[in-house]
C-alpha cells in the first residue's frame, strides 16, 4: 500500500485496517506522533490530513486514508531541524499546539 506522507509517496507493508498513528510509528518510523490516550483527547497524535489536524489515533485506517496528504510533526520544518531537535524531546502537548498552529497558518492569509 501506498501513503504520502510529508510530500513524500511511501510503500508501507501493513494491513490496510492498521490505525494510521500505526502506521507512521511502527510501519515508518515517524514517532513524532505521540501514543497518547487512544481516545482523540490529549492531542499527542495529531497530524495533518489534507491540510486539517486530526488526531491519528482515532483516524480512519489506512484504506481510509488513501492517497490523501499526511503531514506529520518531522515534515512541519522544512530543513527537518524541528524533527532532528524534538522528535525525541517534545512532550505531547507540543505536537498537538505545533501541528494546530501550522494548520492554523495554512489557512489564514
Amino acid at each position: 500500500m501506498k501513503l504520502k506522507v510529508n510530500g513524500e509517496t511511501r510503500e508501507i507493508d501493513l494491513p490496510p485496517d492498521t490505525p494510521l498513528l500505526w502506521a507512521l510509528r511502527d510501519g515508518l518510523g515517524l514517532t513524532g506522533s505521540k501514543i497518547g490516550c487512544g481516545m482523540a483527547l490529549y492531542g499527542a497524535c495529531t497530524v495533518h490530513l489534507d491540510g486539517a489536524a486530526v488526531r491519528a489515533c482515532v483516524t480512519p485506517p489506512l484504506s481510509a486514508v488513501g492517497e490523501r496528504e499526511v503531514l506529520t510533526i518531522e515534515g512541519l520544518s522544512a530543513d527537518g531541524s524541528f524533527a532532528a531537535a524534538g522528535t525525541a524531546c517534545v512532550d505531547f502537548e507540543t505536537v498537538e499546539f505545533v501541528a494546530k498552529l501550522a494548520a492554523l497558518r495554512a489557512h489564514t492569509p
